[in-house]
């Protein structure tokens, strides 16, 4: 997955919810673009969570996106 190809599907309109999975089995819900972005080579997703934590994933370590039908 490219930086360009995350980038269009957070900038989607309208957006569609996605789950990106990685190398290690764990996935992230992506319910809106707010909730991610594209830095070099990483993704900085924000977790649904009261604290607000994010978590940084690297691009080669995402196996597989599912976009919400």
């Amino acid at each position: 997955m490219s930086e360009t190809d995350l980038v269009d599907l957070l900038n989607a309109s309208p957006f569609k919810p996605f789950r990106v999975h990685v190398s290690d089995g764990a996935f992230f819900d992506i319910p809106h673009g707010d909730f991610a972005r594209v830095a070099k080579r990483k993704l900085i997703v924000t977790l649904q969570n009261p604290h607000g934590q994010s978590v940084h994933v690297s691009l080669l370590h995402i196996t597989r996106i599912e976009v919400a039908p």
